[in-house]
């Protein structure tokens, strides 16, 4: 038994020596690694535009391990992740976790923002989207996607249904950041959080607070023009676009209803006539 023991270990001893040696063998000086990373790039290019994207990516790989102390390795981290994001997203986010692990400090808050959008919108896992939301934003790599990986987190605050964290969270943003984030698609959210708890007064209040209905994300929002309307009945235009937003859902009869009451408070209005006449 003793002897099975000894040559068990004396086997094991021996492949690690191997492989350490043979990795010895095949590994890049680091002064020698942006040249070798260059040529491997331009062979990974060649096999993209031959449609042999296994073997780009393979390419891709190899600059990352073989020439770990070049720039080229975390460019060609990054391309494989770009490669996956549009074939494999299992492998996207293995190479997401990857990323995080060997470049944090590049490009962390896109890779972390963006593998997080996936596990919120594709494939529902709440915690894991909130914990990579969580880590794009200490990350701070990229203001933009700091502040996109926010945005993610008030959508998941508001899939939850956690409304009070929603808008604390919300509110903090827009005084924090100002001009630099688009605090109408906040406001928005506050205003259905608000609607939700049957807190009108207060969605009223948020929708008053909004700088430009006429931005897509607002114009087409049903909700802010119900807002709108319901307290300020002679609002024509309020009545006007909330016919244009179930319109644009395919719901004619709503739209045209609206469409009428509008034209009954502004009856000359030419834009109103011309949607009636659809």
């Amino acid at each position: 038994m003793k002897s099975y023991i000894m040559g068990v270990v004396i086997g094991l001893a021996l492949a690690a020596g191997t492989y350490f040696a043979i990795n010895k063998i095949i590994s890049i000086p680091p002064a020698k690694q942006d040249s070798a990373a260059i040529e491997m790039t331009r062979k990974a290019i060649d096999f993209e535009k031959s449609g042999d994207i296994k073997a780009a990516v393979k390419m891709y790989k190899k600059i990352v391990r073989k020439c770990s102390s070049s720039g080229w390795a975390e460019l060609s981290l990054y391309k494989v992740f770009e490669i996956y994001a549009k074939t494999d997203k299992k492998e996207m986010l293995k190479t997401a976790d990857w990323y995080l692990k060997k470049f944090p400090k590049k490009r962390g808050s896109e890779i972390a923002a963006r593998a997080g959008e996936y596990y919120l919108y594709e494939s529902p896992s709440p915690e894991k989207a909130r914990a990579l939301f969580i880590h794009a934003v200490n990350l701070a790599t990229s203001a933009q996607w700091a502040i996109r990986a926010q945005e993610r987190m008030a959508d998941y605050y508001y899939r939850q249904k956690d409304y009070d964290k929603l808008i604390e969270m919300n509110n903090k943003l827009i005084n924090s950041l100002g001009d630099k984030i688009n605090s109408d698609h906040y406001r928005i959210l506050n205003l259905k959080a608000y609607w939700r708890q049957g807190k009108q007064k207060e969605a009223y209040a948020e929708a008053k607070k909004i700088k430009n209905n006429q931005q897509p994300l607002v114009k087409n929002e049903i909700l802010y023009w119900k807002v709108i309307s319901k307290f300020e009945s002679k609002n024509a235009e309020a009545l006007m676009y909330l016919g244009d937003a179930y319109m644009r859902i395919g719901f004619k009869d709503q739209a045209a209803g609206y469409w009428r009451d509008a034209a009954k408070i502004s009856p000359k209005n030419t834009a109103i006539k011309k949607r009636l006449q659809r």
